[in-house]
Formats: structure tokens, C-alpha cells, sequence
């Protein structure tokens, strides 16, 4: 999957190229108005872009990550994503990762016969008794697994940053720590039968976690 980066301003057009290059496979670097190939997402820096030219992306079979120093209208936040600087660039970063996961899951899908699903691979949460539910059965979670499962289950599909996960389980340790990944550990032990994984929290590495 190639991205494709659009930005009059040369430094954070090379920004986002050096962000982008470890996700994709090919990361173009564009101040025209060249369009991009269809299928390619396209991170666009809309700040000083000729009028008119952002009219031809919106209508370009490309999904579409805008990002501006301005205020977005209701319809363009409902044609495309948008990141209003400042912004953290991690989070941006992620849900590209997103895009680029799901991009990989359908080209696999095309090739490969559907995987049968392991028995008791369901995951629920009970709000009335405020508890997961693995296969119907109740799972036995400290507190912060709990609230970490909480935050992946909510974002199911989605990469959750490290940052994301530092700031909503309330652990004290610096974000260098090994503190998350000590905790995703603990929760993939709960998550598996017979050492086979029921329900998936996958590793992006650098970025987050995404629950499958």
C-alpha cells in the first residue's frame, strides 16, 4: 500500500515522509497538483492549496487524511479524516497504521480461505456486573487489565498508542518503561486456551496495541 503526501511547505512535507516511510510501501512526496493513484491514502497538508485542487482530491479514489492550522467545516470532517495542528503526531500516525493493517487483512482475505474462528473466541463486556466475558465465562482481570482490555475492547480494529494506554490506566511509570507491554502480556495469558489465542491484541510495533 503506497501513501501519497501533499504539502506546499517543503520541511513538513519531508516531516511526514520520514513518519510515514517505516508504514508503507512507498511514500510519494507531491507541492502539484498531481493526483493519486486510486487505493493510494493520501496524508494532504491543505494549508496554502491552490483553489480547487482540494475539490479534485475529495472526488480522487483515495482516502483522505487532511491536515490544517484552520478550523475543518462539518463536510469535510464527514468526507475525509481530519487533524487540526497542533496535533500529536503519534495519533495520526496510528490510525494510519489502521488503515494500512486493514489494507493487509483484505489483500489476505482475497488470497486465502476464510481462518475458522477457535470455539469460545467471543468477547463481551457485562456493564451490569461490570466484567468481561470470554466465551460466556467471567475473566478474572486486576484493575488495570481491566482497564486496559476497556480501552482496546472500545477501539476494537483501531491501533491504540502507548502513550493513549499510559494516559487512560494511570500508571506512573515513564512511557520508556516496559510497563504496557508487561500488562498486554498478562492479558494475552487470559485471552488464550491451551496456549492458542482466543482473541488477538496485536503489536504495531513503535506505534500501539490493536485488538483484533
Amino acid at each position: 500500500m503506497n501513501a501519497y503526501v501533499y504539502s506546499i511547505d517543503a520541511d513538513y512535507r519531508r516531516m511526514l515522509q520520514l513518519e510515514l516511510t517505516p508504514l508503507f510501501e512507498q511514500v510519494i512526496l507531491s507541492d502539484s497538483a498531481t493526483l493519486p493513484a486510486p487505493g493510494t491514502v493520501s496524508v494532504l497538508n491543505i494549508d496554502g492549496m491552490e483553489e480547487g485542487l482540494l475539490d479534485r482530491f475529495l472526488r480522487s479514489d483515495s482516502r483522505l487524511f487532511l491536515i490544517s492550522k484552520k478550523e475543518f467545516s462539518e463536510e469535510l470532517k464527514s468526507r475525509a479524516v481530519c487533524y487540526a495542528r497542533p496535533f500529536l503526531m503519534r495519533e495520526l500516525v496510528a490510525e494510519l497504521a489502521t488503515a494500512v493493517i486493514e489494507d493487509r487483512r483484505l489483500r489476505r482475505r482475497q488470497h486465502e480461505p476464510t481462518p475458522i474462528r477457535p470455539a469460545g473466541a467471543f468477547l463481551d463486556y457485562d456493564s451490569a456486573s461490570d466484567r468481561f466475558l470470554l466465551n460466556e465465562l467471567p475473566l478474572a482481570l486486576s484493575e488495570k487489565e481491566k482497564k486496559l482490555l476497556a480501552l482496546l475492547y472500545e477501539n476494537r480494529g483501531k491501533v491504540v498508542t502507548t502513550d493513549t494506554i499510559f494516559q487512560k490506566i494511570g500508571d506512573r511509570s515513564s512511557p520508556e518503561s516496559n510497563s504496557v507491554a508487561v500488562y498486554i502480556s498478562f492479558l494475552r495469558k487470559k485471552l488464550q486456551k491451551d496456549d492458542t489465542p482466543l482473541v488477538i491484541i496485536r503489536t504495531v510495533r513503535g506505534i500501539g496495541y490493536m485488538l483484533i
